[in-house]
């Protein structure tokens, strides 16, 4: 009975695991997972943090990020503008099937 028991509740946790994957939020954000790690593997996180901390100010660090950015591959360029889209069109996912009102059940 419990091998019994072990194989249905295996089942269950294969359909919930594939339900979660497929979920069009999981599957945004491992986007954005991957598209981090590549940028990753095309800068140098910790040079552009230490150059920015070098700056100064507040106007001044945007200033010489805005400034990095245009002047960097176009590789770069687009993966960080398609990370941008992908975090901006997961959150007005999230927030549109979380806060929407059901509708009412006529009887």
């Amino acid at each position: 009975m419990n091998t019994l028991k072990s194989k249905v509740m295996r089942r269950v946790y294969t359909f919930w695991l594939l339900r979660t994957v497929y979920h069009s939020l999981a599957l945004k954000l491992m986007g954005i997972g991957m598209l981090v790690l590549i940028l990753r593997q095309l800068v140098s996180l910790r040079s552009v943090i230490m150059n920015t901390l070098q700056t100064g100010g507040i106007d001044q660090m945007i200033t010489y990020l805005e400034y990095a950015f245009a002047h960097t591959q176009a590789s770069v360029q687009i993966t960080f503008a398609l990370i941008g889209v992908l975090a901006v069109w997961t959150v007005i996912d999230a927030l549109r099937k979380d806060f929407s009102i059901p509708e009412a059940v006529v009887v």
